[in-house]
């Protein structure tokens, strides 16, 4: 399986959340952290799962750019509101193998 996580660059707190994402599921998958990535870049990583960090305008964005990808996008709330993020990044961790076991 391949990763892409994606943080929003604006967000201190989820840049660095995305290394300890990066690193809790390191060893289940290839993984590929990007910051701030446009659409040739997240198809050139060609992802079989998007872990997105940020708000849900960061989770619309990476929607948009993968529209033509059979990737699955889920989201780690870093907004305010989360109403498109499934999880908060101590509800993400524990969950991660059940995430990924999702196919």
């Amino acid at each position: 399986m391949r990763i892409a996580i994606v943080a929003n660059p604006h967000k201190a707190d989820a840049v660095a959340a995305s290394r300890q994402v990066e690193q809790h599921l390191a060893s289940r998958a290839h993984v590929q952290v990007l910051i701030e990535p446009d659409a040739a870049a997240l198809a050139a990583a060609a992802p079989d799962l998007i872990v997105v960090l940020g708000g849900d305008g960061t989770v619309l964005r990476i929607a948009q750019a993968v529209r033509e990808l059979d990737a699955r996008v889920v989201g780690i709330n870093f907004g305010k509101l989360g109403y498109l993020t499934s999880y908060q990044l101590y509800e993400f961790l524990p969950h991660a193998d059940d995430i990924l076991a999702c196919q």
